[in-house]
């Protein structure tokens, strides 16, 4: 696990007003088939559109899992929703409807993630963060 950066933690940005750190909020275990666990769903903020980019389903991510090789990316930037990951494959850049919640995964647990289709994890050394990207360039649907 990695020195966090920052204790500044990003305001939210579902419009509540809460400062809250969004990892330190209700998050579920996600286990597979064979019982292993394989991921945490943060569970921070109003939103609870299960689309590209929005929440992510404990059912996505057990089937991301199970049938997807992960690609290791790094985590270069967060500008605003806007993701950016730098891979094998080059540059990519995804939108996510909570880049705070991703952006204290990211302090606290480093830039180095996997990327499994659009399902972004980041390393906890217990468990992973999970987060659901949409391709930034895609229009992306406000949170509901």
């Amino acid at each position: 696990m990695s020195t966090p950066r920052s204790t500044t933690m990003p305001p939210d940005t579902h419009g509540n007003g809460t400062t809250e750190d969004p990892l330190g909020l209700v998050t579920m275990a996600v286990r597979s088939q064979s019982g292993e666990t394989v991921g945490i769903e943060p569970m921070a903020g109003a939103c609870r559109l299960y689309r590209a980019g929005h929440r992510v389903h404990h059912i996505q991510i057990r089937f991301v899992y199970e049938r997807t090789a992960a690609q290791a990316v790094t985590v270069t930037g967060i500008d605003g929703n806007v993701v950016t990951l730098q891979g094998e494959g080059g540059i990519q850049r995804f939108r996510n409807h909570d880049p705070g919640a991703l952006n204290a995964a990211v302090i606290r647990h480093g830039r180095a993630a996997q990327l499994r289709e659009t399902l972004l994890s980041i390393p906890t050394g217990e468990f992973d963060c999970a987060f659901n990207l949409k391709p930034a360039e895609e229009p992306f649907d406000a949170c509901g």
